[in-house]
């Protein structure tokens, strides 16, 4: 299997991280997230009235956000691996279902960001033109103010810690 290209820059070709940083294949357990797991977050962010999601259109499947600090299972075990890694206590879940799921879209958080992706893939494209895709394991620091665009692939679940 040859290397994966997982950010680059369309015009100049080249790794950029100027706006975030990279880290491929850090965390082990986090790739052992069930979606047993997630749906049942998701399902208990409904219970207790917790829940957010992102809608498009019609045609546009939902992102639905965990907010709380139920973690079952196997989403408890990846917080503590990040957790003990980057001592960081937020935690959100975002979970899309499909491809072009709708998103946020292009924004910038007023907080730094640690993404670490779970299930699926995800892409994150920068004002500077580099796109980054992120697999299972892999994170992306992005500091608060920078300008960053989601770009769902197909179903995914993504840790996003916030400080």
């Amino acid at each position: 299997m040859g290397s994966r290209k997982v950010c680059y820059n369309p015009v100049h070709k080249l790794i950029a991280a100027l706006d975030f940083k990279y880290t491929p294949k850090h965390f082990k357990i986090v790739k052992k997230v069930q979606w047993q797991d997630v749906l049942t977050k998701i399902s208990q962010e409904f219970e207790v009235q917790t829940q957010k999601f992102v809608v498009g259109s019609v045609a546009e499947p939902p992102t639905f956000i965990g907010h709380n600090d139920f973690r079952p299972g196997t989403l408890q075990a990846a917080y503590d691996e990040v957790h003990a890694d980057q001592s960081i206590d937020e935690m959100h879940v975002y979970v899309s279902v499909a491809a072009n799921s709708t998103s946020f879209g292009r924004h910038r958080d007023d907080m730094n960001v640690l993404i670490v992706q779970s299930i699926g893939v995800i892409g994150y494209k920068f004002d500077s033109g580099v796109v980054c895709t992120l697999n299972p394991g892999d994170s992306i620091f992005i500091p608060k103010g920078v300008y960053h665009d989601p770009i769902i692939q197909g179903p995914r679940a993504t840790l996003s810690f916030s400080w």
